[in-house]
């Protein structure tokens, strides 16, 4: 018990307290997102995306891309 105390936050009766995120988004954030320049404005890729097209993760990568409208931005590099 002792163990797992000092792993999770928890209340005496032993319930699980989520700690507060460190990547939730304030109204700052937000705005300084916004306040960046639209890679899609840019001429040119930019950005490369690495993929391994027998990947799981490489596949949804891919279909973000696509449903993104991301092409003219992100070079893909098959590997």
């Amino acid at each position: 018990l002792i163990m797992m105390a000092e792993l999770a936050p928890t209340t005496s009766s032993g319930d699980y307290i989520r700690p507060p995120s460190q990547f939730r988004t304030s109204e700052k954030a937000l705005e300084d997102i916004a306040a960046l320049p639209n890679p899609k404005e840019q001429r040119g890729p930019t950005y490369k995306l690495y993929v391994g097209k027998s990947c799981p993760w490489c596949h949804r990568a891919l279909l973000a891309r696509a449903l993104l409208e991301l092409d003219d931005v992100v070079e893909l590099v098959d590997l």
